[in-house]
């Protein structure tokens, strides 16, 4: 029980508490909170403010001491006051005295409970930490047998049989054999990727994007299989950027983490589905769906990384996810999953920055992407017109080739992509903006030389790609496919 404090001690405590002594040494928000706590005491003999003061949790910058001095700080002035007053003040004194020491104590015994509480949730994480290695060590070895294992089978029934095979058959294990190399060097991959990644942060590398590239290039990667065959659909709705600035390593490197577990789960690929839209908040938005039957708790559980080793899915699917997530929230973003009817839907949301040379914005048809079949080159002399006509052969598109002068009278039939190849090619945008009926068709220009527009300048032209000599075809081929498929505002 607390001593009754005397009405000379409660003056000196109330005198101590409106005027207190400076100290610079003790931080200002732990010192304000000790005088507000013995000035409650002592006129309104409310100890709930110091009991706070003592029970707070204090951060790594408020040592035992220094809790300590700021809880004595005022006391101690109003034991000064008492000590050059009257005879009498000497009983107010000692009550005083024999309450600090109370105080005291309770500070000591709160600051042994929190450092007890500190070393048994120190004990306790340490204890998680080896159940989950000790965990994740039995799913590896079984996840790296398993392909390893299937590998070794059929290498050893290419090499006792090899000859004998009919080519699908042969055909049949090569494939085989391509699938779980790729299962394990995935799985190693992400499993080093995810070590790295909880180690500490990284330092971003933002660059200048091609976004449409970057997500195509990405989702066609992981949705063909060995045998050639494609499955799954892309959408990128009419909001989003063509150009941006963002970590594209990581971006790619999420989407392709989440798009390998949508696949994996999926009984087949067209169960898979990406949506790519833009947020009012300027976020790059991309929606995977997958028709899997792992329940969403299981799901959840993933993005612990190594703790989401169950018993449940394979190890492969959770670090893949814990990678996406990590990665996503390196580059300020979020990885979630929800269930939606019978399907689960996976959400990554990554913040871009638009770059400031190129404003180039772009739309998609609402109808399937539209193919390429023809092509209206605005040629040079120097045009390669025999190479150029061979490859649109072999894509199985029409081409045309006219001059600059020829261009107005150019409109019909409507191709699907020009490239121009007149120089300047300014003033190939200028016929084409100029000429009816071409005005909305994407624009490709290649072959641009030194001392004429910048790419960033023809791109804000409304340009949807620049390409550079020399001229490659396959460089060429991907982007009038492109082209061919998004329209340009």
């Amino acid at each position: 029980m607390a001593p009754a404090l005397s009405h000379a001690a409660r003056e000196a405590l109330a005198d101590a508490v409106t005027a207190p002594v400076a100290r610079p040494d003790l931080p200002g928000d732990l010192l304000a909170e000790a005088w507000a706590g013995w000035q409650a005491l002592a006129l309104q003999e409310d100890p709930g403010p110091l009991e706070a003061f003592v029970a707070r949790p204090r951060g790594a910058s408020h040592t035992a001491a220094v809790v300590q001095d700021s809880l004595l700080a005022p006391a101690r002035a109003a034991l000064a006051r008492l000590r050059t007053g009257p005879p009498e003040a000497l009983d107010a004194e000692r009550r005083l005295a024999t309450l600090i020491d109370e105080w005291l104590g309770r500070l000591t015994r709160a600051q042994v409970r929190r450092a007890e509480d500190q070393t048994l949730a120190l004990t306790a994480a340490a204890e998680a930490t080896r159940a989950a290695q000790s965990a994740f060590l039995a799913h590896v070895g079984h996840e790296v047998r398993t392909p390893v294992s299937s590998i070794l089978a059929f290498t050893q029934l290419l090499r006792a049989q090899g000859v004998r095979m009919e080519p699908d058959e042969l055909t049949l294990c090569l494939d085989n054999l391509d699938v779980q190399a790729r299962y394990l060097l995935n799985l190693l991959d992400d499993v080093v990727e995810l070590a790295r990644l909880d180690s500490g942060p990284d330092a971003s590398a933002e660059e200048d994007l091609d976004l449409w590239r970057l997500l195509r290039d990405v989702h066609h990667e992981v949705r063909t299989g060995p045998d050639g065959r494609v499955g799954g659909a892309l959408d990128i709705t009419a909001a989003v950027r063509r150009y941006a600035r963002v970590d594209g390593r990581r971006l790619a490197r999420a989407l392709r983490c989440v798009l390998r577990t949508a696949h994996r789960l999926s009984p087949d690929a067209e169960f898979v589905h990406t949506q790519v839209d833009l947020q009012p908040q300027d976020e790059l938005h991309i929606q995977i769906t997958d028709g899997g039957v792992e329940p969403l708790e299981v799901r959840q559980g993933w993005f612990a990384g190594f703790q989401g080793a169950n018993d449940h899915q394979s190890l492969g699917s959770g670090v893949a996810v814990a990678v996406a997530a990590r990665l996503a929230e390196g580059l300020g973003g979020r990885l979630a999953v929800r269930s939606q009817g019978e399907r689960f839907v996976w959400s990554l949301t990554v913040p871009l920055a638009e770059l400031a040379d190129v404003a180039t914005t772009a739309e998609t048809p609402a109808a399937p992407l539209r193919a390429l079949e023809r092509l209206l080159v605005v040629a040079a002399p120097d045009t390669p017109r025999d190479l150029l006509a061979e490859l649109c052969e072999s894509l199985g598109v029409e081409a045309r080739f006219v001059t600059l002068d020829e261009l107005p009278a150019s409109a019909s039939p409507r191709p699907d992509v020009i490239l121009a190849e007149a120089h300047p090619p300014l003033t190939v945008l200028e016929r084409v903006s100029a000429t009816d009926g071409l005005q909305a068709i994407p624009v490709v220009v290649t072959g641009v030389l030194g001392g004429g527009p910048s790419r960033s300048e023809l791109r804000r032209a409304g340009v949807f790609e620049v390409l550079e000599r020399p001229l490659d075809l396959d460089e060429l081929t991907t982007t009038l496919l492109d082209a061919a498929a998004f329209t340009p505002e």
